[in-house]
C-alpha cells in the first residue's frame, strides 16, 4: 500500500510485491519442446515402432514359412514324379515316358517337366521348346544350385526371368542304381536329374492375403500407439497441464488460482496437485497478513505524523506564539523603563524556552524509539523509560514480570504497545504534575499481556473527558489498542493520580491490523 500526497493510505488494491526473479514470461512454446511430444516420442514412438517391428518380422516369418512349405511340397512331388517314371527309365520305354510327362505337366501349378541327363542334354520333355536352348550348369536355374564341382546344393529355387512371371524350378536328382548298372558305369552317382518348374500363382495369392494381413496389423498399430497416447494424455498430460495457469498465476503473486483436481483422482498427481492447491491457500493467506500488515504500518506512520502534528500545534507552536508575544510585551516595557517587568517577562519566556526544549527532546526521542525485529521489546521499552526519566526529571519506574522477554507479540504489535507507553508518559510529563510514575509489563502466562502506566499526579475527571472537554491522547491510545486486538482502560479521579491499563492476547490474529 503506498501514501498519497495526503499522507493517507491509497485505497487502490494492492498487490504482492514478489522478488523479480520469481517472475517469468510466458511465451509461445513450439510443440517439440511441449509435454505431448515428449510423450510421444517417449511412449507412443516406441510402442509404434515395437508393434510395427513385430508385425514386419511376423509377416516375413509367414512368408518365409509359405515359402519353406512351397518347396518342401514341391521337392516330395518331384520325388513321386520321380518314383512314378522309375519303370519307365528302367525299362527305356521312351512313349511312356513322354506320356507321363504330359499327364504331369496338366497337374494344377506344373509348367513345365523335363528329364536331363549326366551330360545336361534333355531326354524327354511335356514342353520341350521351353528349352531351348538346353540349360547347362552356368544357366539361370541352374548356376544357382551348383558348386564349381557341379554338385548341386540345393534342389528348389525361385526364379525370375526377364519378360516371365517368377516360378519355383524343383531339381530332383535321379541316383544310379544296381538295377541300371547294365547300361550305365556303377561309379557314376547321378543319371541325370528331373527338372519341374512350378507356378507361383498360388503363392503369390497367399502373399497379397498377408499384405492385407501386414496392412491390417499396421492399422492396428496406429490404432493402439494413438490409444496409448491418448490414454497417457488423458490420464498424465492432461493433468500436468493443469499446473501450468495456476502456477503462472502464482510467479505473478496471484494465489487465486486452483489446480482442477477431480473427486477420483486420489493418484500421486491428485495429492500433488492437492498439495499445491494448501501451498496456493496459504500463501495467498501469508500475503494476506503481509498486505495488512503493511496497512498497518502505513496507517501508524500516518498516526505518528498526526501525533506529531498534534504535538507541535498543543505544545511546541503555541509555546513560540506565547514567546513571539511576550518578547513583544518585554520590548514594550524597557522601552516605557519598566525594568522590572521586562526581566519579569524575560524570566517567563526563559521557562518556556525550556519547555519547548523539553518538547523537542521529547519529540525526538519518540521517533527514535522504534522496535525491531529479533525479541528486542523489552530493552527498546527499558532503554525508552531511562531516557524519559533522565529528560522529564520525572522518577520512572519499569517492573517486568515473569516471561516479560518472552512476548510472542509480532513487530506491529510491539510498535503499537510502544506508541502506547510513549503517549501515556507524554501525558504524565505535561498534564499530570507527577512526582513519580511507574510501566509494569507482565506476560500473563503466555496467554494475554498487559501493559499499566500509572502516576500520582493530578489525575483528571474522567466523564469530562467524554463529554469532550479534553481528552490528553486517549482516543489515539483506545484506537492504537483496538487496532491490534487489544483493550484500554483508564482509573483515574481528580487528585488520585492516572492509571491505563492495557491487555491483549499475545498470539492475537494479524487481522486486527485491519
Amino acid at each position: 500500500m503506498e501514501l498519497t500526497s495526503e499522507g493517507l493510505p491509497d485505497p487502490r488494491p494492492d498487490r504482492v510485491t514478489l522478488h523479480p526473479t520469481m517472475f517469468y514470461v510466458e511465451t509461445e512454446r513450439h510443440f517439440t519442446h511441449s509435454l505431448r511430444f515428449k510423450v510421444a516420442i517417449g511412449v507412443a514412438l516406441p510402442v509404434f515402432l515395437a508393434l510395427g517391428t513385430f508385425s514386419a518380422l511376423q509377416h516375413l516369418r509367414e512368408r518365409q514359412v509359405l515359402l519353406d512349405r512351397l518347396e518342401d511340397t514341391a521337392i516330395r512331388l518331384g520325388e513321386v514324379m520321380r518314383d512314378s517314371l522309375r519303370h519307365a527309365m528302367l525299362t527305356r520305354n521312351q512313349d511312356e515316358l513322354q506320356k507321363m510327362l504330359v499327364d504331369i505337366g496338366r497337374q494344377e501349378s506344373v509348367l513345365r517337366v523335363a528329364i536331363l541327363n549326366a551330360q545336361g542334354e534333355i531326354r524327354v520333355s511335356n514342353r520341350p521348346q521351353d528349352f531351348t536352348p538346353p540349360p547347362d550348369r552356368d544357366a539361370p536355374g541352374c548356376a544357382e544350385c551348383h558348386r564349381a564341382s557341379g554338385v548341386p546344393e540345393r534342389h528348389s529355387l525361385i526364379i525370375r526371368l526377364p519378360g516371365q512371371a517368377p516360378f519355383l524350378r524343383n531339381s530332383i536328382p535321379i541316383p544310379n542304381e544296381p538295377a541300371c548298372y547294365e547300361c550305365h558305369a556303377a561309379a557314376q552317382r547321378n543319371l541325370g536329374v528331373l527338372i519341374a518348374d512350378f507356378s507361383l500363382s498360388g503363392l503369390e495369392h497367399a502373399f497379397s492375403d498377408l499384405q492385407v494381413r501386414l496392412g491390417l496389423s499396421a492399422l492396428m498399430t496406429v490404432l493402439i500407439t494413438a490409444g496409448v497416447y491418448g490414454l497417457v494424455h488423458a490420464l498424465i498430460v492432461r493433468r500436468v497441464e493443469r499446473f501450468q495457469r495456476p502456477l503462472h498465476h502464482f510467479a505473478q503473486g496471484d494465489f487465486s488460482e486452483r489446480v482442477l483436481v477431480a473427486p477420483r483422482e486420489g493418484d500421486e498427481l491428485g495429492e500433488l496437485a492437492s498439495a499445491v492447491n494448501r501451498m496456493a491457500e496459504g500463501l495467498g493467506h501469508e500475503a494476506e497478513l503481509e498486505r495488512r500488515a503493511r496497512e498497518a504500518r502505513q496507517m501508524a506512520i500516518v498516526e505518528e505524523r498526526q501525533r506529531l502534528a498534534r504535538e507541535l500545534h498543543d505544545g511546541i507552536a503555541q509555546i513560540v506564539g506565547y514567546v513571539s508575544t511576550k518578547a513583544m510585551a518585554v520590548r514594550l516595557l524597557v522601552q516605557r523603563g519598566q525594568n522590572a517587568e521586562a526581566a519579569k517577562g524575560l524570566r517567563q519566556i526563559e521557562a518556556a524556552a525550556r519547555d519547548v526544549y523539553t518538547d523537542l527532546r521529547a519529540a525526538i526521542l519518540d521517533l527514535k524509539t522504534t522496535v525491531n525485529s529479533g525479541g528486542r521489546f523489552v530493552p527498546t521499552l527499558t532503554a525508552y523509560v531511562e531516557r524519559f526519566r533522565e529528560q522529564s526529571g520525572i522518577p520512572t519506574d519499569l517492573t517486568l514480570g515473569a516471561g516479560a522477554d518472552a512476548l510472542g507479540l509480532s513487530p506491529e504489535r510491539e510498535l503499537q504497545f510502544l506508541r502506547i507507553v510513549q503517549e501515556a508518559l507524554t501525558n504524565v510529563r505535561k498534564h499530570a504534575g507527577a512526582s513519580h510514575a511507574w510501566v509494569r509489563l507482565d506476560s500473563g502466562n503466555g496467554e494475554m499481556a498487559s501493559m499499566v502506566i500509572g502516576d500520582d499526579g493530578c489525575g483528571f475527571d474522567p466523564a469530562a473527558t467524554e463529554r469532550g472537554h479534553t481528552h490528553f491522547g486517549l482516543c489515539t491510545m483506545r484506537e492504537r489498542a483496538e487496532a491490534i486486538g487489544g483493550k484500554l482502560s483508564v482509573e483515574t479521579a481528580p487528585g488520585a493520580g492516572t492509571r491505563i491499563t492495557v491487555v491483549l492476547p499475545q498470539r492475537g490474529d494479524e487481522s486486527h491490523f485491519s
